[in-house]
C-alpha cells in the first residue's frame, strides 16, 4: 500500500495549496477507459470538464504531421527554406529539428515579451505570446540565425513554425484543418482551439491568427483525450511510428521522440503542459497498453506537478491495479479528508 499512500499524499497537498481546484485523472488499462472527477471533498459524479492543454497541444499537432509525412505532402527532411525566405544562413532547420527541438531557436522566444509577460503578470495571468502572428512569425524566422542544429532546446517557437507549414502546405487555418482531423480520424469532438470570443476563464487569451496556439491553445476533455491516446497504441495506426522513434538522446536515461519525450529506450512516453491557471499530463505506454491522463485547474502560490502525480499513478496501475481502483473510487468516502487539511487557499 506503500505507492497508494503516496499517491494520496500527493492528491492531499494538491487540494491544500489549491481549495477550489477540479482533478481529472483519466486511465486506459486493458482496453477498458477510467475517468474520476475530484474536488477538495472527493469524488464527484463525472462530467467532461474542458481543460487547456498547454505544451500537450504539440502532440495533437504531431499527428496531423505524420498523417501528412504518410500522404507525401511533406518530408522530415524538408529544409526550412522551403516553406520560408530566410537570410542565407549556414544551418537552416529541418522540419526534423523543428519536431524534435534540436532546430537552434531558443528556449523562449519572442526573449523580450516573455520576459516581460513573466515579470509584471507571472505566467498565469497573461499570455507570454500575446499578439504574435503568422506575419509576425514570417519576419522573425527571415531574420533569426541558427548557430547549430544538434542541441536539444525545449522550444514553443519550433510547433508554431509547424503549425504555420501545416496551413501553408493545406491553404487553409490550422483551425479548420485540426478540428477537421480530430474530429473524423479520432472522434474528439469536444476539443477546440482558444480564440478571444470563446475564451475560458482559467484560460489565456489568444488572437486568432497566432502561431503558438499551435504549441499550446488547444482545449480538451480527459474523454477526448483518452481517445486520442487509445488511438497512439492502435496498431491499425502505424503511420504513428514516425512520431515514436528515438531522433535525439538528451541524456543516457531520456530521450525525445517526434513532440514526445521516453525514459528508458521508449518503454514509455510522456508530455507535460500548463496554460493560464490549466495544467496538464499525459503518459504512454505502448507494450502494456496503459495511459494515464491528469488535468486540473489551480490557484496558489505553488502547485503540485501533474507530471509527479501522473509518473505516481503509472506506477500503481503496473503494481497493484486493483488497489489503485479501489483507492480512487473511494477517494474522500473512507475518511474526512477535509478535516485533515487547511483547505484555505495558499
Amino acid at each position: 500500500m506503500k505507492d497508494i499512500d503516496v499517491l494520496d499524499d500527493m492528491l492531499i497537498k494538491h487540494f491544500k495549496i489549491s481549495s477550489k481546484s477540479k482533478l481529472t485523472i483519466g486511465i486506459i488499462e486493458n482496453q477498458n477507459k477510467h475517468l474520476y472527477l475530484f474536488d477538495k471533498h472527493g469524488q464527484k459524479e463525472y462530467k467532461d470538464i474542458p481543460y487547456g492543454l498547454g505544451s500537450i497541444s504539440k502532440t495533437l499537432i504531431a499527428n496531423i504531421l505524420a498523417k501528412m509525412i504518410e500522404q507525401n505532402e511533406i518530408s522530415l527532411n524538408d529544409p526550412l527554406d522551403k516553406y520560408f525566405e530566410m537570410k542565407q544562413h549556414k544551418h537552416i532547420p529541418t522540419l526534423l529539428n523543428l519536431s524534435t527541438h534540436t532546430s537552434g531557436y531558443r528556449k523562449h522566444t519572442p526573449f523580450f515579451s516573455v520576459i516581460f509577460s513573466l515579470a509584471f503578470f507571472g505566467f498565469c495571468r497573461r499570455n507570454i505570446y500575446t499578439n504574435k502572428t503568422s506575419k509576425w512569425l514570417n519576419r522573425y524566422i527571415y531574420k533569426k540565425k541558427v548557430k547549430r542544429l544538434d542541441k536539444y532546446n525545449y522550444s514553443d517557437f519550433n510547433y508554431a513554425v509547424l503549425g504555420h507549414i501545416i496551413e501553408i502546405v493545406k491553404k487553409d487555418s490550422l483551425e479548420n484543418i485540426a478540428i477537421h482531423f480530430l474530429q473524423t480520424e479520432i472522434k474528439m469532438n469536444h476539443t477546440y482551439f482558444i480564440n478571444q470570443i470563446d475564451k475560458p476563464k482559467d484560460s489565456w487569451i489568444w488572437n486568432n491568427d497566432n502561431p503558438y496556439r499551435a504549441a499550446g491553445g488547444i482545449m480538451s476533455t480527459a474523454d477526448d483525450i483518452l481517445k486520442f491516446l487509445a488511438y497512439q497504441m492502435d496498431p491499425a495506426n502505424s503511420y504513428l511510428s514516425v512520431i515514436y522513434q528515438k531522433y535525439f538522446e538528451e541524456n543516457k536515461h531520456i530521450f525525445t521522440g517526434f513532440s514526445w519525450n521516453s525514459f528508458l529506450d521508449g518503454k514509455y512516453y510522456w508530455h507535460h503542459g500548463g496554460m493560464g491557471y490549466y495544467r496538464a499530463s499525459v503518459l504512454l505506454d505502448h507494450k502494456r497498453k496503459i495511459a494515464v491522463a491528469v488535468f486540473a485547474n489551480i490557484k496558489g502560490k505553488r502547485i503540485q506537478r501533474m507530471g509527479r502525480l501522473t509518473s505516481q499513478l503509472y506506477r500503481c496501475l503496473k503494481r497493484n491495479k486493483n488497489s489503485l481502483f479501489e483507492y480512487l473510487d473511494t477517494y474522500g468516502q473512507l475518511k474526512d479528508k477535509e478535516l485533515e487539511v487547511n483547505f484555505n487557499e495558499a
